[in-house]
């Protein structure tokens, strides 16, 4: 089972469970995961996420290559994003990119962030957009993420229908109305980390196609325990 919504790293807010690599690896391992896609927390904050991918590659590489697949953080909003880009590819081998746009300060419809899924796109890349990184009744008060709409990010679908784009944390803010189009126009799929309520995944699978949502579950900021009490406690098709 490969878990797409993992991250290292300390987080700037708060001590985490399992916040040690180490420590983490043992908890998914322990609950079934084949293969972490994993990304920096560092790149919530940090302005150079060069430095960041680089540490993050090289923690991988030291604690597991085969299960811990790096996710390169880009931020299209800052000077040297291309390069930044390019190093995930070149150096670092990455095959997927993980965005954090509510908290690096842009939206879908800046023009940077439509050249990156063009690149993306010539690249075959995975892009990751962490929708949301915690309740806003807990951001810390000096926190300001950027509004995110649903209706901006099907426009670029649209533009770029090959991209394979996938939403993270995005349950509560992208209803099944304003995802549907989203499905429809692209490859766009969806993690559960914040899929809640009882049958959860089993709701959102009347509504949408099976093969659209994969397991995430946003560990350590989230316990990973819950995503898979999430998959025990709905009624799922056999295979999902």
């Amino acid at each position: 089972m490969i878990d797409v919504n993992v991250a290292f790293g300390p987080y700037p807010f708060r001590d985490l469970p399992d916040g040690e690599p180490h420590t983490l690896v043992q908890t998914l391992r322990q609950a079934g995961i084949t293969q972490a896609w994993t990304c920096s927390l560092e790149a919530l904050l940090h302005r150079n996420l060069g430095a960041v991918n680089a540490r993050l590659a090289k923690s991988c590489r030291e604690i597991s290559p085969d299960f811990c697949l790096p996710c390169g953080a880009i931020n299209p909003a800052a000077p040297g994003w291309r390069t930044d880009l390019q190093r995930c590819v070149s150096d670092h081998g990455m095959s997927v990119i993980r965005l954090f746009p509510s908290y690096h300060g842009y939206d879908f419809q800046a023009p940077e962030f439509a050249e990156l899924l063009q690149r993306a796109q010539q690249l075959g890349l995975v892009v990751q957009i962490v929708w949301r990184i915690e309740d806003e009744r807990t951001e810390h008060p000096l926190i300001k993420p950027t509004p995110l709409t649903s209706g901006a990010l099907l426009e670029r679908v649209r533009e770029f229908p090959a991209v394979k784009l996938m939403l993270l944390n995005s349950s509560r803010d992208v209803p099944a109305a304003a995802l549907e189009p989203l499905l429809q126009a692209g490859r766009v799929t969806c993690d559960l980390a914040n899929l809640e309520g009882v049958g959860g995944i089993e709701r959102w699978l009347t509504r949408h196609p099976t093969d659209r949502l994969v397991f995430g579950s946003y560990a350590p900021v989230f316990v990973h325990a819950a995503a898979t009490a999430k998959l025990q406690e709905s009624e799922l098709p056999q295979p999902l």
